[in-house]
């Protein structure tokens, strides 16, 4: 069975889709065990059937000595049953190898999961940790930022307040001066 796993944005393969897949593998692994199971049951009662023939046979062939023909016959059975039984065994020995292997994968896949989990596990941590990092720089900076500016905010209020007592503190005698000299003129003019 062959997949393609999505990746995710941080890097990784998507979890789900690893889940996914383990799943259906470990479902296919389940039937193909449980196939592997019953066929074995199956062969044990197959072998066990075929060995109780054969002891049947074996006490027909004591009981019919005397008859010859009848002792071929029941020997060429015999051999058949045997080279049968020893057939089935070695396709339930091979049929346990394979529910051995899918065991094994059964359980490599499982670790697989677990460190893809307690990876994701360290990204996340880390992730957060400079997460935290990088909002206490920003609350910093603008605790700065406000102090630069609340100066500001005071340096410019007393120079207002500079300004505003120079215009209060204005002589203004001079106007008054100069408009009753442009007085003098133009009543000379008329």
């Amino acid at each position: 069975m062959t997949t393609n796993f999505k990746t995710c944005m941080f890097g990784g393969f998507d979890r789900e889709d690893v889940i996914k897949f383990i799943e259906q593998f470990s479902k296919e692994s389940q039937e193909k065990i449980a196939a592997l199971e019953q066929e074995n049951a199956s062969l044990k009662s197959g072998n066990e059937q075929m060995e109780s023939a054969l002891r049947t046979l074996h006490a027909q062939v004591k009981e019919q000595q005397a008859e010859t023909s009848l002792a071929e016959e029941l020997r060429r059975q015999i051999a058949a049953l045997t080279e049968r039984a020893e057939s089935l065994q070695n396709e339930r020995d091979a049929l346990k190898a394979n529910a051995d292997e899918y065991a094994y994968l059964k359980e490599h896949i499982a670790e697989i999961e677990i460190n893809a989990h307690r990876r994701s596990e360290e990204f996340r941590a880390e992730a957060m940790a400079q997460l935290r990092k990088c909002v206490a720089q920003q609350r910093a900076w603008c605790q700065e930022q406000r102090r630069q500016l609340a100066a500001m905010h005071e340096d410019a209020l007393v120079k207002l307040r500079s300004a505003e007592q120079s215009v209060i503190d204005a002589d203004y005698a001079g106007f008054d001066e100069m408009l009753d000299s442009l007085q003098a003129i133009e009543d000379t003019l008329q």
